[in-house]
């Protein structure tokens, strides 16, 4: 149904006058709330994928970039819940995880991301500003579309190359979160490769892990380290290693530290894979560590 918007006439300075704009409406069929694809996201998942409806054309289509999708959908919502905000690398994980559940699917045309929801039933009120799915590129496969895949190679007499992680394997739900969590705070680029995803997910498999403390862990080591020679060690293999996760996560909750408030640990050197090297320190200083009449200044 038209909407009616007034528009003052800047030529003459005259009153306002009103003219007509086909502004198309959304509405969320109740059958949404029963669909089984729509309730194995999780709530922020299928709070985005609402926000996205009131976005896409007539055709259920829109521009499919991370960037663009962040943008427009958690604008208003960063802005007045600043202790809430929703930052790329969050919007770009929760889209994946739509897209896994297959409310949307991502196709691309001039190498332009563009989103397409499925099951789409809105009556089409005028021509879509984006190409037909099946004329373009095919359709991407949620790996892929996600950045964990390369595109699907054209037909080549060259060796297409092997995927970054294996097609079907599952990680934990939380683990791509970690990884951008891990990158944001780090100032690094980790891919979302298997060795990766596999190492963070045996980790949030285990009991008493979860996200949050991933988090606060993957802070606190960055705060101790950035600035240090052990910046080099934040990375998942050293994080996320069995050996040394334990005692990460234990501390999660602890005052970081820096070597200038524990003369201690200006002493306490490190093996390249991150471990501390407590025969670098005194001997004194190493029996009093063992018989426990000192902390472990790694653990500081």
């Amino acid at each position: 149904m038209p909407s009616h918007r007034r528009s003052l006439d800047t030529s003459t300075g005259g009153p306002l006058q009103f003219f007509e704009i086909a502004m198309p409406q959304r509405f969320l069929r109740p059958g949404i709330r029963d669909s089984k694809r729509f309730n194995t996201i999780s709530f922020k998942a299928q709070s985005f994928y609402i926000r996205v409806l009131t976005l896409v054309d007539d055709y259920g289509r829109y521009d499919g970039r991370d960037s663009v999708l962040w943008a427009h959908s958690w604008a208003v919502w960063n802005e007045q819940n600043p202790s809430l905000v929703v930052n790329p690398q969050e919007s770009a994980a929760l889209s994946c995880e739509i897209l896994r559940s297959k409310l949307w699917e991502m196709y691309e045309f001039d190498d332009k991301r563009i989103l397409q929801v499925t099951q789409w039933e809105e009556r089409a009120r005028g021509k879509s500003k984006w190409p037909i799915p099946n004329s373009v590129n095919p359709l991407r496969n949620p790996a892929e579309s996600c950045g964990i895949l390369p595109p699907s190679p054209s037909p080549s007499p060259s060796p297409s190359p092997s995927p970054l992680c294996p097609e079907g394997k599952k990680y934990h739900s939380d683990s791509r979160v970690a990884l951008y969590w891990l990158n944001e705070k780090s100032g690094s680029h980790f891919r979302e490769t298997d060795p990766n995803l596999t190492i963070i997910s045996a980790r949030l498999n285990e009991s008493g892990v979860d996200i949050d403390g991933v988090k606060q862990m993957i802070d606190r080591q960055c705060q101790l380290w950035k600035g240090t020679d052990m910046e080099q060690y934040l990375r998942p293999e050293t994080l996320f290693g069995k050996t040394k996760f334990d005692g990460y996560y234990a501390a999660r909750q602890k005052s970081a530290q820096t070597n200038n408030s524990n003369p201690q640990k200006k002493n306490l050197k490190y093996h390249p894979d991150g471990s501390p090297d407590y025969k670098s320190l005194p001997s004194a200083q190493q029996m009093a560590i063992a018989r426990g009449e000192i902390k472990d200044p790694f653990f500081e």
